[in-house]
């Protein structure tokens, strides 16, 4: 299963206030779990529909300093082209 988008996640939350159908039907048809279309709802609870945006994943880029840059540099301009 992969992420989210903002369609499935928007979808989601709108189908669990409006209360029509079952949790377990609603997550079946999105291919995520009962108890994760829980915690969505739970997640999102009084924030408008609209401002709902999910998380990007993984962990966040570092920054490269200008000494690795230079060091890169270095090592490139040294490399020996072998055929």
């Amino acid at each position: 299963m992969g992420k989210l988008n903002n369609r499935k996640l928007h979808g989601i939350l709108k189908e669990l206030d409006r209360g029509d159908q079952s949790v377990y039907k609603i997550a079946g048809q999105q291919g995520i779990t009962p108890r994760w279309a829980r915690k969505l709802r739970i997640k999102y609870y009084g924030i408008p529909i609209r401002k709902v945006q999910p998380k990007r994943r993984g962990r966040k880029p570092l920054a490269i300093s200008s000494q690795e840059v230079s060091i890169v540099r270095k090592t490139k301009e040294n490399m020996v082209v072998v055929q």
